[in-house]
């Protein structure tokens, strides 16, 4: 399979990125999740959060019995609301003041990974393990580092959905993106045109939650893969891949 031609650089980023920005640490979403009235009200679900340190795996747990629906619900409606908080914390002006990150540095970085002008590349790599919108919102500005624009390949399309622009709105359920799924059960994702694939990863129960649930999906040329928080009975967390890709 074609992959493009890279620098063979990537770029892989997890909380502490974000973290810089003002999102949590993972010890810090399970604070918030912790913190949410309903599951606090929840016994089942605060004695799992007093057990497991960890948020993702205290998701897996909700997945079977002795949980029900509703406290599936509860937990994912829970970990949605510590992402909105997060992702309004993310959106406080940096004006270039002291203290204040130079965004416009951070894409010149970013978009290195995309090659230069007049270098023989034509796609980039940026994975992130981060539910936050910082790729989406902040991958703008291609054009001056003449590097290819940033997008989604293999998932479904949002209608009307605004992505790589500093107008995006705030973190909602419309940014849970399902991957194009091969109906013929290939384990593979079906290529929109101008897109390249390879087929899914195998989920690894040692990673958490999702991966356990269902693996990552993986891409070619991917930028990003997220994690689905809101889960039920019948749902299987999904991915989000994005791509630079000329």
């Amino acid at each position: 399979m074609e992959i493009g031609n890279f620098s063979k650089c990537a770029l892989l980023t997890g909380a502490g990125w974000s973290h810089n920005w003002g999102a949590r640490l993972a010890s810090g979403v399970w604070q918030l999740v912790m913190d949410n009235s309903k599951v606090a009200a929840n016994d089942r679900l605060r004695t799992l959060l007093l057990g497991e340190p960890s948020f993702e795996l205290a998701l897996a747990k909700t997945q079977v019995f002795p949980f029900t629906t509703e406290d599936r619900e509860q937990f994912g409606r829970a970990l949605v609301d510590a992402f909105v908080s997060m992702d309004r914390a993310m959106t406080r002006p940096f004006d270039g003041s002291p203290g204040t990150i130079n965004i416009y540095k951070v894409q010149e970085l970013l978009f290195r990974f995309a090659g230069q002008r007049g270098e023989n590349f034509d796609t980039g790599y940026y994975f992130t393990l981060n539910q936050d919108l910082f790729p989406e919102r902040s991958l703008y500005n291609q054009h001056v580092y003449g590097a290819p624009a940033p997008s989604l390949p293999g998932v479904e399309p949002t209608p009307g959905l605004s992505l790589f622009t500093t107008n995006i709105g705030s973190y909602s359920e419309q940014f849970i993106m399902r991957p194009v799924a091969d109906p013929a059960g290939s384990a593979r994702l079906r290529a929109r045109p101008g897109t390249r694939v390879r087929p899914t990863r195998r989920p690894n129960p040692r990673r958490g939650s999702a991966s356990a649930a269902s693996g990552a999906t993986g891409c070619c040329a991917c930028l990003r893969e997220r994690r689905r928080p809101v889960l039920g009975p019948e749902e299987r967390p999904r991915s989000q891949d994005a791509v630079y890709s000329a």
